[in-house]
C-alpha cells in the first residue's frame, strides 16, 4: 500500500493502447488491465478464453505496445514532492512522461517509481506513456506453440483420450484409443463446444458413432 500525504489514482479506463509499428489499430484501454483483454473489447481479437480462441494472440507477444494518458497535477499539490507508483508491470517496461525517459523496469510483481517533482507543475497537464517491451525473440517458439496454431483458432482436431471396449468382446480386447473430433468454425465461432465426445470411432472392422452437442443442440 502506498502511504503518502495525498494520492491521486490514475486507474481507470481513459487509457489508449497502442501498438509501435502499426501491426494493430490504436484502441482505448482499462488499466490495471492487460494487452489482449483490451484488444479483444474493442474486437481486434477473438474471443480468448472460449470458443477456439484467435491464432494471433501469440503475434500480439511479438510487438511492443504503448499504455498513454493525460493527467493533471492537482493544484495543492504545489510545494509537495510527487512520486509516481506502480503497483507492478509484466513484464519489462519502459515510462515516459512529456515524451521524456524517467523510468525503467523488469520483473512482474515487483512495484516501482519514479520522482517526478521536477518534471511536474502543480495545475498542469502532462503525457503520461508506458511503452512495454515485446517478449524474447528466443521465446516465440513456445509462445506460439502455446498460444498459436494448434490451441485453438486453426485447431483442426480436437482429442479425447479414453478406454474403449472392443464389440467382439474378445480378450484383451481393451485398449486405450485416440478419439478424433472434427469441428468445422461454423460449430465454434459462438462458445465453446459443450459435452464434447467424439464424431467416430474406428477399430478394425467396427465403427462406433457418437454425437457432440453445442450449446444444448446435437452438430
Amino acid at each position: 500500500m502506498i502511504k503518502a500525504e495525498y494520492v491521486y489514482s490514475l486507474s481507470g479506463k481513459d487509457w489508449t493502447l497502442s501498438c509501435e509499428g502499426g501491426a494493430f489499430p490504436t484502441v482505448p484501454a482499462q488499466v490495471p488491465g492487460n494487452i489482449q483483454a483490451d484488444l479483444e473489447n474493442a474486437r481486434c481479437l477473438k474471443p480468448i478464453y472460449y470458443g477456439v480462441g484467435d491464432e494471433r494472440i501469440w503475434e500480439v507477444a511479438r510487438h511492443d505496445w504503448r499504455y498513454s494518458k493525460s493527467f493533471e497535477v492537482p493544484a495543492e499539490w504545489a510545494g509537495k514532492r510527487i512520486k509516481l507508483s506502480f503497483d507492478g508491470a509484466d513484464y519489462a517496461c519502459d515510462v515516459y512522461l512529456d515524451g521524456l525517459p524517467i523510468a525503467s523496469h523488469e520483473g512482474q510483481f515487483e512495484r516501482f517509481s519514479a520522482d517526478i517533482t521536477d518534471r511536474v507543475g502543480a495545475g498542469t497537464t502532462h503525457e503520461l506513456s508506458v511503452l512495454f517491451h515485446k517478449m524474447p525473440p528466443e521465446l516465440e517458439e513456445y509462445i506460439q506453440k502455446s498460444d498459436g496454431a494448434g490451441s485453438g483458432e486453426g485447431t483442426e482436431f480436437f482429442f479425447v483420450w479414453g478406454d474403449e471396449q472392443d464389440p467382439s468382446g474378445a480378450p484383451g480386447s481393451e485398449e486405450h484409443h485416440e478419439l478424433q473430433l472434427r469441428l468445422g468454425h461454423e460449430h465454434l465461432d459462438d462458445g465453446a463446444v459443450e459435452g464434447c465426445r467424439a464424431v467416430r470411432l474406428r477399430h478394425g472392422p467396427h465403427r462406433r458413432s457418437a454425437r457432440a452437442k453445442r450449446a444444448g443442440r446435437h452438430v
